[in-house]
């Protein structure tokens, strides 16, 4: 019936998805309805995996599945989803230049930072610069931030290191006879 040459896995693909249970072969598909595959059964590493010469069980095709896995491109790419109006009307509001001191837009705002205040997760991803509007938006709508305020440069940000000496820092140290003693 099946050959030494074929690896357990491939023993297990082939009885599941030549048998005429379906039930059993949608639980290891990983195609989506809307994604163009020739072979609606199969996911598109299955379909990677059943068309490159693997060898024998064991370590080396443990090795090789692997190594197919971790090659880019078979994964499929998900495609980016319109933006929702809610989204779109919110980004309007933020990007308005007096929308901090507007009632009607900070009702709308407010919701969304209620929302993150509390860490309910939101029906639709933010990029982070639109949370940082929201979350400057609140804060000064609280006085927790200062309206007009930008924030100070980070003093705790210790510069790079320099191994090499200029020399106009050599010249500067020649000058407090630092230098000679180094000697």
């Amino acid at each position: 019936m099946l050959t030494t040459e074929q690896s357990l896995s491939q023993q297990a693909a082939s009885i599941l998805f030549n048998s005429s249970n379906t039930r059993a072969t949608n639980v290891f598909a990983r195609s989506s309805s809307t994604e163009k595959s020739p072979n609606p059964r199969f996911s598109r590493f299955e379909e990677l995996l059943a068309t490159t010469e693997m060898p024998p069980s064991g370590p080396e095709y443990y090795a090789a599945r692997r190594k197919l896995w971790l090659k880019p491109g078979w994964e499929g790419t998900p495609k980016p989803r319109p933006h929702s109006n809610s989204r779109q009307k919110l980004e309007a509001i933020l990007n308005q230049t007096n929308a901090l001191y507007d009632d009607n837009a900070w009702k709308k705002i407010d919701r969304v930072w209620k929302n993150l205040a509390n860490g309910t997760r939101l029906s639709e991803r933010l990029p982070m610069g639109l949370i940082i509007k929201i979350v400057h938006a609140a804060w000064v709508r609280d006085h927790t931030w200062p309206a007009g305020f930008e924030a100070p440069e980070p003093d705790d940000v210790a510069p790079p290191e320099d191994d090499t000496v200029s020399d106009l820092q050599l010249n500067s140290l020649q000058g407090d006879g630092c230098v000679d003693s180094m000697k």
